[in-house]
């Protein structure tokens, strides 16, 4: 009878040993954030973790895009061997310009095995209940009595202007011209970086700030390479500017800028001034490499021209 329930305790232990064991063996995937509720634009952490057993051969997981969220960046794979297993980590940075609650989906592995769904609140800068309301004033219509007589004070105006310059026309004594030196034309280049400093100096209110900002890429993109890209919408622009920005960086930073300044310019976001800084830099650092680019083209063309100097 002893040796009888010696037997079943075995054999409990065993089938729980075995379990731990086929537990332990199994592949997981696990997806984290570092904060499930982020003001719009606010950037949060997205952590990938697959754990393959020793046995099973290495796999990873593609990153898709996900709607209503902008990957803003991600690190390599990270890969790390623990307790009989490998354990694959990859963090991304996330951000959204979508109000409301919207769903990470899980990420699935080609055996079936899925990481859980993670729900994200994307929300506006609170509202101050304390400030009073300014609502939008209608469009006024002008007095047409108004329209007459300010029509008439322009074609005074102008009539009299041209009297003026007759008398000084035919009154006036000649005199020598006087020399003149030339003075040389400002580049496109130097043109968007005194604009860039003038704009860093005496900073404006955040829409002005954001549309001088994306007034002077453009400015600068048209008269250096002329690609109209005033009359572009801003995912027209990044794709004029994509071949001139190979970098996936500097391509990532001003897509995050001009997209944050059209959420300024559209939707009254009002950004942080650190948010501010950053894309000053990013207009700043994508106007400097476009440059660079094009004086070693230049330059490599003269070189071609006069392979003998």
């Amino acid at each position: 009878m002893t040796g009888l329930i010696q037997y079943r305790i075995l054999l409990v232990l065993f089938c729980f040993i075995s379990a731990s064991a086929f537990a332990q063996q199994a592949t997981t995937i696990k997806a984290t954030v570092d904060k499930n509720k982020i003001l719009i634009g606010e950037h949060f952490s997205l952590t990938i973790e697959t754990t393959i057993p020793e046995n099973e051969p290495i796999r990873f997981i593609a990153i898709d895009s996900i709607p209503h969220f902008e990957f803003i960046g991600e690190s390599k794979n990270d890969t790390t061997n623990k307790g009989g297993s490998t354990i694959i980590r990859r963090k991304l940075l996330v951000t959204s310009f979508d109000s409301g609650q919207w769903v990470i989906p899980p990420y699935v592995m080609a055996d079936g095995v899925q990481s859980d769904s993670i729900a994200i609140d994307v929300t506006f800068s609170e509202f101050d209940r304390n400030q009073p309301y300014h609502d939008i004033k209608d469009v006024e219509d002008v007095p047409e009595e108004r329209e007459q007589n300010m029509t008439w004070w322009i074609v005074a105006g102008i009539a009299l202007l041209f009297v003026i310059i007759m008398v000084y026309a035919l009154t006036r004594k000649k005199k020598a011209p006087a020399t003149v030196t030339a003075v040389p034309a400002l580049t496109a280049y130097r043109i968007a970086m005194q604009a860039l400093q003038a704009l860093q100096t005496n900073k404006p209110d955040s829409k002005t700030f954001h549309t001088t900002l994306s007034d002077v890429l453009r400015d600068y993109l048209d008269s250096r390479l002329a690609l109209h890209t005033n009359q572009q919408t801003t995912n027209q622009l990044l794709h004029s500017i994509s071949a001139y920005l190979l970098q996936e960086a500097t391509y990532n930073n001003v897509k995050q800028a001009l997209l944050l300044g059209d959420f300024v310019k559209f939707a009254k976001f009002t950004p942080q001034p650190a948010e501010d800084d950053f894309s000053l830099e990013a207009i700043t650092a994508s106007i400097q490499h476009i440059e660079n680019l094009q004086q070693q083209q230049e330059a490599a063309a003269q070189a071609h021209k006069n392979p003998s100097s």
